[in-house]
This record gives structure tokens, sequence and C-alpha cells, in this order.
């Protein structure tokens, strides 16, 4: 399940097992939504830091749920500011390639800095499916900003580089907008490469 929330219009996602299921990114407004409709949760989970898509973590952890974050974007949600004033302390902070059982499902953090110095994809997998939910690293036609305050050009460039390595093609849940494929991007990352 998928719902856009906030004026950043940032999609929060709710992957469903047959007896459990995780939320990713849940946003500004995200909370009741994804409280209501998720069944037997067994994590939260941050593609990044950014208060667009950490709003309503803290209320989740403050449930006793996990909430999971890549340990270099923790700062972002432990420091009240105007942008992110729902300040807590993740419970699991991850690293790159850092895998996790929880309920049904197998996550697996995919480190790509440059839009934040933590901005992971995600790899969910459920029985025989796999889905990858790319934050705002990938979306459709376009990539993650690099201008923002603790973004990086220079880091951004090389993750792209790192992308492009990838052989599997699969389907892409972005933190904006609609899905889209690996596949059908490699000519985006392609094309951002030469602009960065």
């Amino acid at each position: 399940m998928k719902k856009a929330f906030g004026t950043a219009v940032t999609n929060c996602y709710i992957v469903k097992g047959k007896n459990s299921s995780i939320i990713i990114d849940p946003g500004v407004d995200a909370f009741n939504w994804a409280y209501e409709n998720a069944i037997n949760l067994a994590g939260v989970f941050l593609t990044h830091g950014h208060w667009d898509h950490a709003y309503c973590a803290k209320f989740f952890s403050d449930k006793g749920y996990s909430v999971y974050i890549h340990r270099d974007d923790s700062f972002m949600v432990e420091n009240a500011s105007s942008m992110m004033p729902n300040a807590f302390k993740p419970e699991i902070l991850t690293s790159d390639a850092s895998e996790f059982k929880v309920g049904e499902f197998g996550v697996k953090f995919h480190h790509f800095p440059g839009h934040t110095p933590g901005c992971c994809m995600l790899e969910v997998s459920c029985e025989d499916e796999k889905f990858m939910f790319s934050g705002d690293f990938l979306f459709k036609g376009s990539v993650g900003r690099w201008d923002f305050p603790y973004s990086d050009a220079d880091k951004m460039r090389k993750s792209l580089q790192k992308a492009l390595k990838i052989k599997e093609n699969f389907t892409l849940y972005p933190g904006h907008g609609f899905y889209t494929t690996f596949e059908d991007e490699r000519a985006t990352i392609e094309y951002f490469l030469r602009v960065i």
C-alpha cells in the first residue's frame, strides 16, 4: 500500500505479508493511516533522515516499535530542529549491506550517499517476491537533490556510478512520484552523471 503525505507529497509505504507488515518512510501526517492499516507491525524503516520521510517515526518508536535507519543519518532524527521537531533516538542503526529478518520480511540496506550521508535503497523480500524502495536516491526520470545541507555532489556521483554496476532489474518504489524499473532508470543515471 502507498499513500503520499505532506507538502512534499512524500510516499509512505506499508508492505504486507500474510501475517505481518512493515512501514517505510512515515512522513508528515502519515501516522494514523500507517498505524491503522498495518497488521502485526514488525518494524519501521527509513530510507534516510529527512523530515518529510521520518516525521512520524517517533510516534511508532514511542509505541515500542523498532525504527531502522542508516547510522550516518541518525543525527537528523536525534536532534530537534524546525524541520524535525519530533526528535527521537532510533532503536536500530544500520550500515551498508545490513540485513534484518523481521516478521515475514527480509530487509537489506543498500547505502547510496549523496542526497544525505546515510541515504539508502531498501531491498525487501517476502516469500518469493522482492521489492526495492529507493527513497530519494532514484525517482522515475530523476535522482535525489545534492544541494541540500549535508548533501554531497561528489558522493552522489559515486553512488550513481555504483548503482550502474547493478546487473539485476527490479521495480523501484521511490520516495516521491510513481514507481518505475531500474532498467528504465539506467538512462536517467547516465544523464545525471554528466550533469552533477
